[in-house]
């Protein structure tokens, strides 16, 4: 009898204990009690309820979990900037029934963002109209968090960076080349034509202003070294028209003073010599015609007699 009323006792209290564990929500001490349970032959119908118990709390916990999940990644997706992102889990939580104020968060925080959203994709698509890369670059930067398409906008960047290191290349040619010609002793090629690619090219104003001057002094050396040769030409020769010719443009040119003042010598010489040969000639003809006039008018003969020996 002993044993049996304990065997009572013990199967009373796998009842209540199983009772107990049913009411509660620990899975554990739920398990550990049916599996008693079953042990000491509870009846059918408690433990039944016991396993139905059972599934239900492992249901609620994996309910639990996948929420807590949810609720994680929509917090972290609400601290980002990607619209579709949220949308996505936003859309999740709201399955599994996340708590309503997280809910109304992350509503919120979506409206703010397609209105962020709209203004990005507005200014992506106005500096897709223009060529500033700088410009671009910072609406791709601005754009590409919200999860806007930049495929395009990088695509055009990306040639107008390509471009832009073009022209740098030819810009740091341009600018080599006017170097090399402003520090040349001559003048080695078209000066004008690597003065126009500088410009073109961009470079800096103070190189090309000294550019400009060095082609200045160059035209101006060779104006007074070709007036310089033609004053000599002239000076040796007889033309009077060449040589006045010739010292005034070395004189505009600033040629050599010395060479001048020669020019200027021989071309009073030349001059002398011309003006000498028209008096000879007018008093050539006056002595003729005083001779021949039958008029007998001495006077006249005597001063065209004397200026014949005058001018030789």
């Amino acid at each position: 009898r002993d044993l049996h009323k304990e065997y009572r006792r013990q199967r009373q209290m796998c009842i209540r204990d199983s009772n107990s564990a049913i009411r509660n929500t620990d899975i554990t001490a739920l398990e550990r009690a049916l599996t008693e349970a079953r042990n000491q032959g509870v009846e059918a119908t408690l433990l039944t309820r016991g396993g139905q118990r059972l599934e239900q709390l492992k249901r609620e916990r994996q309910q639990a979990e996948i929420r807590a999940k949810r609720t994680n990644m929509l917090q972290a997706a609400m601290s980002q900037k990607k619209v579709s992102d949220l949308e996505l889990k936003l859309r999740l939580a709201k399955e599994i029934d996340v708590a309503a104020l997280v809910i109304q968060q992350a509503t919120a925080r979506l409206a703010q963002l397609r209105t962020e959203m709209r203004a990005r994709e507005q200014a992506l698509a106005s500096a897709m109209g223009e060529n500033n890369m700088a410009k671009l670059k910072e609406a791709i930067e601005a754009a590409n968090p919200y999860g806007i398409d930049i495929t395009q906008a990088q695509g055009k960047y990306d040639r107008l960076y390509a471009d832009e290191q073009k022209k740098i290349a030819a810009r740091a040619a341009a600018r080599q080349a006017l170097t090399q010609a402003i520090q040349s002793e001559r003048n080695t090629g078209d000066f004008d034509a690597i003065i126009a690619q500088a410009r073109k090219t961009g470079v800096d104003g103070g190189l090309i202003n000294q550019g400009v001057a060095r082609v200045a002094a160059l035209r101006a050396e060779y104006r007074r070294e070709e007036a310089a040769q033609e004053l000599q030409g002239a000076t040796n020769g007889t033309s009077i028209p060449r040589l006045t010719r010739a010292i005034a443009e070395a004189e505009a040119a600033g040629a050599n003073a010395n060479m001048i003042t020669h020019g200027k010598r021989k071309l009073a010489e030349l001059q002398a010599v011309v003006l000498a040969a028209e008096r000879k000639k007018v008093a050539t003809e006056e002595l003729r015609t005083a001779t021949q006039a039958q008029s007998g008018d001495i006077a006249r003969l005597d001063r065209a007699i004397e200026e014949g020996r005058r001018v030789g």
